[in-house]
């Protein structure tokens, strides 16, 4: 069929219960995901919601464990990225301070492999759909015209094998 799968990793569950971090359970649940890209290498498999932003955020900056980016070794791995979301009661639009990890994501993933997204319309109490838009469109200057189409359109429409 060569459509795409969407998982979305929550990490935490067993936080409480186990003493464990909420990070730890994340990476826990991205190497099953990986066990499971492994099993199928030809699907396209995209990470909905990002990576856990509010979890990494250390004195206003986004840090993580290296082990984070292990999940996109798999070339078939997309990461939806969606800032306001999750962010949006923390930073104001146009979200400057996600533009770092943006970058650092671009690097380690691709542009190629990332995809925009909104959360519509839960991100209304943050944002407009088209400030949500903007970031990308608009703001972001190191991103080239090229890395702009990939991720606000062109990486979704490859991997759902849309034609544009």
């Amino acid at each position: 069929m060569n459509l795409p799968v969407y998982f979305t990793l929550i990490g935490g569950r067993g936080s409480k219960l186990d003493e464990r971090s909420w990070i730890d359970d994340y990476l826990d649940e991205q190497r099953i995901l990986l066990e499971w890209l492994n099993q199928y290498p030809g699907l396209n498999v995209v990470v909905t919601h990002g990576l856990p932003w509010t979890v990494g955020l250390e004195n206003g900056k986004i840090n993580f464990p290296e082990e984070i980016w292990d999940i996109f070794k798999s070339p078939n791995c997309h990461l939806q990225l969606l800032i306001p979301i999750q962010m949006g009661a923390m930073w104001e639009y146009p979200w400057k301070e996600a533009e770092p990890i943006i970058k650092l994501a671009i690097e380690r993933i691709g542009a190629n492999r990332i995809i925009w997204g909104t959360d519509m319309p839960m991100v209304a109490r943050f944002c407009t759909y088209k400030q949500a838009l903007d970031q990308f469109r608009v703001h972001c200057n190191f991103l080239s015209d090229s890395e702009r189409k990939d991720i606000i359109g062109g990486t979704a429409a490859r991997v759902m094998n849309i034609n544009n």
